[in-house]
């Protein structure tokens, strides 16, 4: 008998769900509610049962509904769920000839574009406009556009080709008749077909790709839905959103969807045990010698090229009149008059100045006005390369005497991806950073990550997944060897001794490969999953080739997939392209990610792929590796690429920290101790040790799987609420917070050796008495001696005493500064009220919240907070402050008397947008924490103090920064 079937208007009411509800979907159902034509847009890890989510909403609505997903792998799965759930198997189709209550389709089924010149006409009328807005008519333009599609045919399809990507990404903000000229007629067919079926529900699975071609075709679904008298209800399902630094492709999807409506954090997911527990950690390496040997020459090259160019008197001269401008014929400054002509350069062009700054200490590191500049970074980056080209432009490009001078840089220019122009410099991709990221010995550290995880106590259970880009990298700068990619990699794992009974297998678009000796062994077993015999192919070095004919590669990929579950294959090598976004594979618990994907959408995709649970172990833990290749000794910035892409990918993951404190946050402190992150900063900085990468590797803390699966507390209650808070890590103690610590001890000595600071004082003191003590009018002297020696050790014997004795300094000191912030912005009226500071100190943190404030004062106050220790720029205003303990005046008394002036700090952007606010801070300043004087940068005597902020400004010390904590 044939089911009776429901109006388009209330296809999925009858639908029903039996199960039971994990409590992080219940929450999402709870919190979400169902009002065409608003959008929906949820955010739910890997594994969280986005899927039944999906169709839960739909169900609300009741109306048909169409489920569109980017594989054919995930939605096979849409319609597993939706057939659970379906009254009976024909309310369910994936087929688009056939419309059903619930249609499950691809994104590429109804996106086909018309042709490839689709957006000509289009391109061809803005192109014509933009001529317009530059001056001309619009027949001029016409007729310019039509004349260099006739003569010059390869400039005219180059000028189209760039607009139609433009209109391209942008087209959700047209007209309805404009989006379906650019879409195949078929694909236009069927999107009618699902419009006339009574189809308004849209629910959008992985939505984060919707930002070019597929976010246009669905503004013309949406589009067309409402036209025909419905309301659409578009449901956006992803694990991450787009990063806003593409701004138009952001734009283009939150146009679609709005803002995130609900989110389902991770590590509620796993304290329900709905997800395994994981742990994210990094493997630094060094490249091979074959590439160090490359690359070193590469950045000597670059360091030379600046070094010869403005290290000759010429530059020298340059360099000092960046810093100093025109200092007239021969007239020599003054102090003062020196201290405004820098501070005037930096607040003019601060990356200039920055960069004059640094190249100055490199290529004169005896010039008399170095000691009094800002010790800035020696790495030669963007800004430093930029100096050379005005200095080439300016300089040596007008005198043809020195062509070859000009070419030489172009040529060596080119080799690092910079185009010298007339025009100054254009950037393109730096072989160096390319040779790091697809370094061979990334393909070492996985046979070395691998061989570590095969010797824990979980041996037996590891299941790997290694991850590349490509097959085969593009890439082969700096080596003579094979390109970098899951090929070469799997090689270099079948080589390695210490993974000969791993039994692996390779898989990508086009190659199935495994270790010759395992052939027998795998042979039968592949056969088994597959249906059909793998025939061998060509055998390199110890791999053989399988040639698998008559099986998709998704059936190849699930076939290996249950070998994995099964434990017959250990290590699974290939591509993100196959093994990211809907693979689904349980048993594996290991990723060795040997991407270049930085972004937060592929990071949390690749994870997701660890995390799923496994029936065949309960106690799973997942391990995520990621591969860091480091330059240490390099002068260029190219060289961190690998540290920065790390830090891109674990800003948004969260995690158990690293350290012992079992807090869940979310960035770089839940892979990186904060001895990692120093010595990652001294990189950075262009002042790492020599064995930065052997001190980084020893630095991982080594826990066993068990051990993480402890510290994520499974079961235990939770109130999955995410906290901001500002951090000051390595404070200590028994010293003043930074940045008073550094001069503190220029003052009074290394802060470790109190005792032998009284004695030296005391020693020096005893010296002068006794010198004296043979003059006429000792006496006198004696008795000013020993006053003056009173004046300086009694205090500061008292001090230090008391800051031995008196286990709160730091945080007393930091929240006082906290309270002063909160002050100012209270009488700015960017805090409704004075919300409460409250502060910890745990295992050298120290922790600050403001409690009761909403989001956007939490931010304000974090902002100015951080903001007020960050190194100083161009502030409109400084903040002049005394240093010592908290309520200890003696100690104040023995600093001032070493030292006339006090510490110079930036007063931050929203404390110092208005002179009110500003004083308001000031004062917030001396009522709780100490004298102040606040310093405005309107005059050249400022303008000199600006200076001397700039010097006092230092990277090393401990500074405020946001950590993100779940609970």
């Amino acid at each position: 008998m044939t089911p009776t079937a429901q109006p388009p208007e209330s296809a999925l009411s009858t639908w029903a769900f039996s199960g039971v509800l994990r409590s992080s979907q219940q929450a999402l159902l709870d919190a979400v509610h169902v009002r065409p034509p608003e959008p929906l847009h949820l955010v739910a890890p890997p594994g969280a049962g986005k899927t039944l989510m999906g169709l839960l909403l739909a169900m609300r609505r009741g109306s048909r509904a169409v489920v569109l997903a980017p594989t054919t792998t995930i939605a096979h799965q849409w319609m597993t769920q939706a057939l659970a759930l379906a009254p009976h198997p024909g309310a369910v189709s994936d087929d688009p000839a056939r419309i059903a209550d619930l249609t499950v389709l691809t994104y590429q089924r109804i996106s086909v574009p018309d042709r490839s010149d689709a957006f000509e006409p289009m391109a061809r009328d803005l192109w014509v406009t933009e001529l317009v807005d530059g001056g001309q008519t619009r027949p001029e333009a016409t007729a310019l556009v039509a004349a260099l599609a006739v003569e010059n045919p390869a400039a005219y399809r180059s000028g189209i080709a760039r607009r139609a990507t433009r209109l391209r990404r942008s087209l959700v903000r047209h007209s309805t008749e404009e989006l379906a000229a650019c879409l195949h007629p078929n694909a236009r067919r069927l999107l009618d077909d699902l419009v006339d079926a009574g189809v308004t529900t849209v629910v959008l699975d992985e939505c984060h790709h919707l930002t070019d071609h597929w976010a246009l075709v669905i503004a013309y679904l949406r589009a067309r839905i409402a036209q025909a008298g419905s309301e659409p209800l578009l449901v956006g399902l992803t694990a991450t959103v787009p990063s806003p630094q593409d701004a138009t492709g952001y734009e283009n999807y939150t146009g679609l969807l709005g803002e995130v409506d609900y989110e389902a954090p991770t590590p509620a997911v796993v304290r329900e045990g709905a997800l395994a527990p994981y742990r994210d950690l990094a493997w630094f390496t060094a490249p091979t010698m074959e590439e160090a040997t490359f690359l070193a020459g590469r950045d000597g090259l670059l360091a030379a090229l600046i070094r010869n160019t403005l290290g000759r008197d010429e530059g020298v001269v340059f360099l000092l009149d960046v810093l100093l401008g025109d200092r007239g014929a021969g007239r020599q400054l003054t102090r003062d008059e020196i201290d405004a002509r820098i501070s005037s350069a930096y607040v003019d062009d601060f990356p200039m100045a920055a960069a004059a700054a640094a190249v100055l200490r490199d290529v004169a590191p005896t010039n008399d006005l170095l000691p009094l500049l800002p010790d800035e970074s020696r790495l030669i980056g963007d800004d430093a390369l930029r100096l050379l080209a005005r200095f080439l432009v300016q300089h040596v490009l007008p005198d043809p005497a020195r062509a070859e001078d000009w070419a030489r840089a172009r040529r060596t220019l080119a080799d690092f991806g910079y185009a010298l122009t007339d025009r100054g410099l254009r950037r393109a991709r730096d072989p160096i950073e390319s040779t790091l990221a697809t370094s061979a010995a990334k393909d070492r550290a996985a046979a070395d990550i691998l061989a570590q995880e095969l010797a824990s106590a979980e041996a037996d259970r590891v299941r790997a997944v290694v991850v590349c880009d490509f097959a085969e990298h593009g890439n082969r700068a700096g080596r003579t060897a094979r390109r970098g990619g899951a090929l070469r990699c799997f090689d270099a794992l079948v080589a390695d001794p210490r993974l000969q009974q791993a039994t692996a297998i390779l898989v990508t678009a086009r190659h199935v490969r495994v270790a010759s000796r395992d052939l027998s062994f795998l042979l039968p077993r592949l056969q088994r999953v597959l249906g059909t015999v793998p025939q061998l192919g060509v055998v390199e070095g110890d791999t053989t080739e399988l040639v698998v004919t008559g099986v998709t590669r998704a059936r190849v990929i699930a076939g290996v997939s249950t070998l994995i579950g099964e434990g017959v294959v250990r290590v699974l090598v290939g591509t993100r392209g196959l093994l990211g976004e809907g693979w689904d594979c349980p048993a594996v618990n290991t990723l060795i990610d040997l991407t270049t994907a930085s972004t937060s959408a592929a990071a949390q995709q690749l994870r997701g792929r660890t995390m799923r649970l496994d029936p065949g172990w309960p106690e799973k833990v997942a391990h995520n590796w990621s591969v860091v290749t480091l330059l240490p000794a390099a002068r260029t910035t190219g060289a961190l690429a690998d540290v920065k892409r790390l830090g891109r990918k674990l800003d948004a993951l969260w995690g158990v920290r690293a350290e012992n404190a079992p807090d869940v946050v979310r960035g770089p402190s839940h892979t990186l101790t904060g001895a990692q992150r120093g010595l990652l900063t001294q990189v950075r900085e262009g002042r790492a040790p020599g064995d930065v990468i052997a001190r980084l590797q020893k630095l991982t803390p080594i826990r066993s799987r068990a051990e993480t699966r402890d510290r994520w507390r499974l079961g235990e209650p939770i109130e999955n609420i995410e906290r901001r808070m500002t951090v000051v890590a390595g404070v200590d103690r028994a010293l003043p917070p930074a940045p008073f610590r550094a001069r503190f001890s220029r003052s009074l000595g290394a802060a470790s050796a109190g005792g032998a600071v009284l004695a030296s004082l005391t020693t020096a003191a005893s010296a002068a008495l006794l010198a004296l003590g043979t003059q006429p009018g000792a006496g006198f002297w004696i008795g000013g001696a020993a006053a003056l020696t009173t004046a300086l050790t009694v205090p500061a014997g008292i001090s230090w005493w008391r800051m031995r004795r008196r286990v709160p300094d730091d945080m007393a000191l930091w929240t006082q500064t906290a309270h002063a912030v909160r002050d100012a912005l209270v009488a700015d009226g960017a805090l409704s009220r004075p919300h409460t500071v409250r502060a910890s100190i745990v295992e050298r943190e120290v922790r600050i919240v403001l409690e009761g404030a909403g989001s956007g004062e939490q931010a304000v106050f974090r902002r100015s907070l951080i903001g007020l220790f960050e190194r100083v720029r161009t502030p409109r205003f400084l903040l002049e402050v005394d240093r010592g303990v908290v309520g200890d005046p003696l100690s104040r008394l023995a600093m001032r008397a070493t030292r006339g002036r006090g510490d110079l700090l930036a007063v931050p952007k929203d404390l110092g947008r208005r002179r009110g606010t500003a004083v308001a801070f000031a004062q917030a300043w001396n009522d709780r924490v100490g004298p102040a004087v606040l310093h405005e940068m309107n005059s050249r005597d400022d303008a000199a103090l600006l200076a001397v902020a700039r010097r006092q400004s230092r990277t090393g010390s401990p500074r405020p920064f946001q950590r993100d904590v779940w609970s």
